[in-house]
């Protein structure tokens, strides 16, 4: 697994609807950031793995 790099002074900017969906759907006791970092994994985690290219 590589190694990972942090990202720093990085803005990302999410439509505000998003922003609403994903604090109305995060568990009590989980921050944004963390909801967010699972949520990333999982669709990460779903997508096929890409074919091979020739």
């Amino acid at each position: 697994m590589p190694e990972l790099e942090p990202f720093t002074n990085t803005r990302v900017l999410i439509d505000p609807r998003v922003i609403a969906e994903v604090d109305r759907k995060k568990p009590i006791g989980v921050s944004r950031t963390g909801w967010v970092n699972l949520l990333l994994q999982k669709a990460i985690a779903s997508e096929p793995e890409p074919l091979a290219r020739d």
